[in-house]
């Protein structure tokens, strides 16, 4: 090859170098438009944008100020609301606040969850109406969820030996029914979309003990099952925990000089004759002294079928379909409990305001099939029950006899 070609090739690779340079230069001067990306017309829609000016979040303060509407947007006075977002605002602060003057204010993050566990609805039109993304209120529910369970798990105590002699106590002197714990029974929560046939329906089985204060002494929120599932009971912590006899009684004791009698909780006809589960007799044929007894049982019952009515009526969320995930359905679920506890607790007046007359508003559990067993020595322990409420009335009607005479 002669100098003259090697000059020529030398030349024209300068200019290719050249131009390639050239064309690298006006593409990093070009726009996102002209390279063929993709730009973002807004990086936050429009009427998230107004959340300051519109919508609940700019009205917060003027609901505040009217007691009637803030009551039936939350259910509870704004007195109460206070109180409680005191409480939860340290576990809801936000590590740092990356937006400018449109971030949401935690108090307004609490009281979006707190009106969609009260009102119920959907999640969207509950986060449309606070200017929340439906993204970001998904979160915030859980947030929220963690911080009611951490701050107020306490007031669903641990079932211990303290507690559960505190509530046998109890219920002897309200319900007049010795050796019982609390009244057991179950609702079901439904989750993911409605479907016609209730029974084939996914959902959350609740089990739970309560006192005669309505409160619930003891919280089992199970996974997910069908609703026409035979073993929900069976399946559940409470159930195994009754049926294995590892959870906590006390020790048997004399009921008004009949023979050594276990402790027991009281439930419906839901739940079948077993060492830990006393229900009433049989309705047919039965007399005087078993009739009275099933009026007690019956007033025990009643009072779980009150908690879950209250529950319901307060947290409209708990009666109706829950469009999430089986498991922010189950924090949905542990945080209403626990504030309803804490209301019976903190406001009992303003909480049992609500309490409907139809206690069903929740899915009821049709029925509860455990393994057989011999069935001789509960009904045993329930007539020697019976028969120490017949004790105990004769001495009542002695001692009014006594008064009178006297």
């Amino acid at each position: 090859m002669n100098l003259t070609n090697k000059r020529k090739i030398f030349i024209n690779a300068a200019l290719v170098g050249f131009m390639v340079a050239l064309a690298e230069e006006e593409e990093d001067n070009e726009g996102p438009q002209q390279r063929g990306i993709r730009r973002r017309k807004c990086w936050v829609k429009q009427y998230l944008q107004q959340r300051n000016g519109r919508g609940k979040h700019a009205n917060f303060e003027n609901l505040t100020k009217n007691p009637t509407h803030f009551f039936a947007n939350f259910h509870m006075s704004f007195d109460t609301f206070q109180s409680l977002f005191s409480l939860l605002e340290p576990h809801l602060l936000p590590k740092r606040i990356s937006r400018g003057n449109d971030f949401i204010r935690v108090e307004l993050k609490f009281a979006a969850v707190l009106e969609y566990f009260a009102l119920g609805g959907l999640q969207r039109d509950v986060s449309f109406s606070y200017r929340i993304s439906k993204q970001h209120f998904g979160l915030l529910v859980a947030a929220v969820c963690e911080a009611i369970v951490q701050e107020l798990g306490w007031e669903i105590p641990q079932w211990e030996k303290y507690a559960v002699l505190g509530s046998a106590l109890d219920s002897e002197k309200t319900w007049n029914l010795p050796n019982c714990v609390g009244a057991i029974g179950g609702k079901l929560l439904g989750v993911g979309p409605p479907m016609k046939n209730r029974e084939e329906m996914s959902c959350i089985p609740i089990f739970a003990v309560c006192d005669p204060s309505l409160r619930f002494t003891y919280l089992d929120v199970g996974d997910i099952l069908r609703a026409n599932d035979p073993d929900l009971f069976v399946k559940s912590n409470l159930g195994k925990a009754i049926l294995t006899e590892s959870l906590y009684f006390p020790e048997d004791s004399c009921v008004n000089g009949s023979p050594m009698t276990y402790y027991v909780v009281s439930g419906d006809d839901t739940f079948p004759l077993i060492k830990r589960i006393m229900k009433p007799f049989e309705s047919k044929s039965i007399s005087r002294e078993e009739q009275h007894f099933n009026e007690r049982i019956h007033h025990a019952s009643s009072c779980i079928d009150k908690a879950f009515g209250l529950l319901s009526a307060n947290w409209t969320v708990m009666r109706r379909q829950a469009m999430c995930r089986p498991e922010r359905a189950k924090q949905i679920a542990r945080a209403c409990c626990l504030l309803h506890n804490y209301l019976l607790r903190t406001k009992p007046k303003d909480y049992t305001d609500w309490l409907p007359e139809n206690n069903e508003a929740m899915i009821p559990i049709n029925s509860v099939i455990t393994p057989g067993g011999n069935e001789d020595y509960p009904k045993l322990v329930r007539d020697s029950i019976k028969n120490s409420l017949i004790v105990r009335k004769e001495m009542g009607q002695a001692s009014l006899q006594a008064h009178k005479h006297a």
